[in-house]
């Protein structure tokens, strides 16, 4: 029967099912296979038990249906199942990659603060010289700007006299120029390094 190479006398059964959901894992190879359970005889026998009638027979086709169901959720705990130690295993990893990670930082934090320590003691010293000269300077440029003040006031003493200017005090005036900006440029230069602390 059906090309199949089975002996005479072998029962043949073919099923439908209607669950959709089931009907899926059917296909999906999760669910293989399932038990019958009935009565089955060669030939017809009058049963013991009265037959049942229609509200019995509804009844019997819920107890089916809620097999089935039960069924169902054997297939979905396994499911669970394999989903818990996947995600144990994921979370295990991620532990103790995370601790690992924690450890490195701990030891890069240590090494930090060793090499923060010698760059301190290094680095404060040029701070404060840094900061000295700055002071400094800023006082030279002051007495640079009042020299160029008290230059502006000779200028207009020779020039109201009608005399000329030595070449003298030109010279000491561009000097004194020269020298003001020289300053500007050395406290703009440590302003700009201490901007990069």
């Amino acid at each position: 029967m059906y090309n199949l190479n089975v002996p005479i006398g072998t029962w043949m059964v073919s099923m439908k099912v209607n669950n959709d959901e089931v009907w899926k894992q059917v296909k999906a190879g999760e669910v293989k296979g399932f038990s019958i359970e009935g009565y089955f005889a060669d030939r017809l026998e009058r049963p013991n038990e009265p037959v049942k009638d229609d509200l019995e027979m509804k009844a019997q086709k819920k107890i089916e249906e809620l097999k089935e169901l039960f069924s169902t959720q054997k297939v979905d705990l396994s499911l669970t199942s394999d989903f818990e130690n996947s995600f144990n295993k994921a979370n295990d990893a991620g532990l103790k990659i995370g601790q690992s990670l924690i450890d490195n930082l701990r030891e890069a934090e240590v090494k930090f603060e060793k090499a923060l320590d010698k760059s301190l003691k290094i680095s404060l010293p040029l701070l404060d010289a840094l900061s000295k000269a700055r002071g400094e300077y800023i006082q030279n440029n002051n007495d640079w700007e009042r020299a160029l003040k008290k230059s502006e006031e000779l200028l207009s003493a020779y020039k109201n006299l009608g005399v000329d200017i030595p070449q003298i005090i030109k010279n000491k005036i561009l000097s004194c120029e020269a020298e003001m900006k020289e300053e500007q440029k050395y406290i703009s230069n440590i302003n700009s390094f201490y901007g990069k602390f």
